[in-house]
């Protein structure tokens, strides 16, 4: 019998780049259960879009936002409850505003701690990175849409039923003409040209 051996999914550093005015992503580099992580900068603070699994790639993440900008990390919202997208929120400050859709709360409460042991039982690594992980809830819930204001622009968080899970969320610039979708948390623009 072969198995084949699953690469730890860590959260690339030294990879992040602009793709949008005010857009930054953390490429997934092709990588099973590692997302694109958006860093949204906007004059008044910093919106992240997902985590990383664990810990120690939300570390990866806050120091890749410290590279790009000095603003405060106002805001982290999840795309999706799956421990790859936001079982990092432990790591991101206190201060920081966690908002996600009601769905998606209520998803993590129910399924949370079973997807956890899930995604644990695929590799030691994934294990690892998981064993540490206290599950944060968000501060600020929303039923359809909610806007955040960075200070220059706003972001639409939307939730328009379920798909991949009850709790997708999209993440809408209307300045940037762009939208970050729930499933593998992937940017989407429109082509120029």
């Amino acid at each position: 019998m072969v198995c084949a051996q699953v690469q730890t999914p860590l959260v690339a550093s030294g990879k992040t780049h602009e793709i949008a005015e005010h857009v930054y992503v953390i490429p997934d580099q092709r990588i099973n259960v590692i997302p694109n992580i958006g860093i949204i900068v906007g004059r008044d603070g910093v919106l992240v879009v997902d985590t990383g699994m664990g810990p120690r790639n939300a570390e990866t993440v806050l120091d890749e936002v410290k590279k790009i900008t000095s603003k405060r990390i106002a805001y982290l919202t999840i795309t999706h409850f799956h421990p790859e997208h936001g079982m990092g929120a432990q790591a991101f400050p206190a201060s920081t505003t966690i908002i996600y859709p009601t769905a998606q709360k209520t998803e993590l409460l129910e399924k949370g701690a079973a997807m956890s042991n899930q995604f644990s039982g695929v590799s030691t690594g994934i294990a690892d990175l998981l064993k540490p992980v206290k599950i944060r809830m968000p501060n600020v819930t929303f039923s359809e849409e909610a806007e955040v204001d960075l200070g220059d622009f706003p972001v639409r968080l939307l939730h328009w039923g379920s798909s991949h899970t009850r709790g997708d969320e999209f993440v809408f610039l209307p300045k940037q003409s762009s939208i970050w979708r729930g499933r593998g948390g992937e940017p989407i623009f429109p082509h120029h040209g």
